[in-house]
């Protein structure tokens, strides 16, 4: 499946931007669709982290059990909750 022009176009202006500018890009969006992103705190990320390790520990035990479906669900869970942590450690101030 072949990408829009439109999200191609949307990667290389993305490319060109600095982090800062992404940011400041991002929160002015989220302020117009009437959601401002409130600033994070060390226990965010605290409890973020802890999350993937919970996961991580359950994936361990899934996988010795045989249970490969549902590994595979933790391993999606995995990749979400570390785009979470990504996203909170961008917050924190």
């Amino acid at each position: 499946m072949s990408d829009s022009i439109q999200s191609m176009g949307g990667r290389a202006r993305a490319a060109k931007l600095s982090p800062a500018r992404r940011v400041e890009i991002a929160t002015k969006a989220s302020h117009a669709r009437g959601r401002a992103l409130k600033p994070a705190t060390a226990a965010d990320v605290i409890r973020v982290q802890a999350a993937g390790i919970a996961l991580k520990s359950a994936l361990r035990l899934l996988v010795a059990a045989g249970c490969d479906r549902a590994a595979d669900k933790v391993r999606k869970a995995i990749t979400s909750a570390d785009g979470a942590l990504r996203h909170v450690g961008r917050r924190v101030r």
